[in-house]
């Protein structure tokens, strides 16, 4: 069976993390290749190497990761084991710490080409075939708990908003203001994607944090296609297909706008027929 790692009194975020770092292909042997040698004893990363090892080695029910609490520093400052911290701000802070130790022992870092992937910040015009787009990298994807269910929360992510009136985005190659869908989606999937959900808020009338045990279901593999630029371009390109069959039929059809919007994103990337190897993600 699996090995376990004790719990502080609140650093199961600590040990969520560690344990899916293990369950990772890859990362553990990376970690574990430095050679002990080089690694100083009481060093954060020669803990983290530890329990690696006593989680793929170990025969007893669970390890005790003493040495890493007082070891590891979140914003430079130690932690305390009896206070619950953020998984996110904790999962990105070992993970560029780890990173830069491996590249400091002729290493690649592990997580960015692991966890790395590129968002694609947009602006779509209506009105107009214009759009705009800038690649954001990113490691993880921060989703909000929708009505309980993984697809809402993806479905929301992906849906963006839409900025007209007084605050419509002026369109330098048209020179005027449009009404514009601003959304981020997701452009290049990585490797391994992380999801984070949003598990914590703020009462501002009781001056107080809030933390979220909601319900929340999740498929054990889903499809993350519909969620990337070539989905959603897809997506596009069939809606306005559509409106364009209704229209031979004698009824209305969809502007001639919405369909160049689609033809120039269809030819800014979108690729039929295939699809990344990071575009199917499975829950751990």
């Amino acid at each position: 069976g699996f090995v376990g790692l004790r719990n502080a009194s609140a650093t199961c975020y600590m040990n969520s993390v560690l344990q899916q770092f293990h369950m990772v292909n890859g990362i553990k042997e990376e970690l574990l290749s430095v050679d002990n040698e080089e690694v100083k004893s009481d060093s954060m990363f020669f803990q983290v190497q530890s329990i690696m090892a006593y989680l793929m080695e170990s025969k007893k029910q669970y390890y005790s990761p003493e040495q890493f609490w007082s070891s590891f520093k979140l914003f430079g400052e130690s932690i305390n084991v009896r206070e619950q911290q953020d998984a996110f701000e904790f999962f990105n802070s070992l993970t560029d710490q780890l990173d830069e130790e491996l590249k400091k022992h002729g290493k690649q870092p592990i997580f960015q080409k692991s966890f790395g992937g590129v968002f694609g910040d947009q602006k779509l015009c209506r009105g107009c075939p214009h759009r705009y787009e800038r690649e954001e990298p990113f490691a993880t994807l921060q989703l909000g708990l929708t009505d309980g269910k993984l697809k809402d929360s993806l479905e929301l992510f992906v849906k963006g908003e839409l900025l007209e009136g007084d605050n419509a985005y002026f369109c330098e190659k048209c020179g005027k203001k449009r009404d514009t869908l601003k959304r981020t989606c997701i452009k290049t999937m990585p490797k391994t994607l992380v999801m984070q959900l949003k598990r914590f808020g703020y009462d501002w009338e009781q001056n107080r944090a809030l933390k979220f045990d909601d319900h929340f279901e999740f498929p054990w593999v889903i499809d993350m296609s519909p969620y990337t630029e070539a989905g959603l371009a897809l997506k596009e390109r069939n809606a306005v297909g559509d409106s364009t069959a209704a229209s031979s039929n004698g009824e209305p059809a969809g502007s001639e706008s919405a369909q160049a919007a689609s033809d120039d994103i269809a030819d800014d990337g979108a690729v039929e027929g295939e699809q990344s190897n990071g575009s199917l993600a499975r829950a751990s």
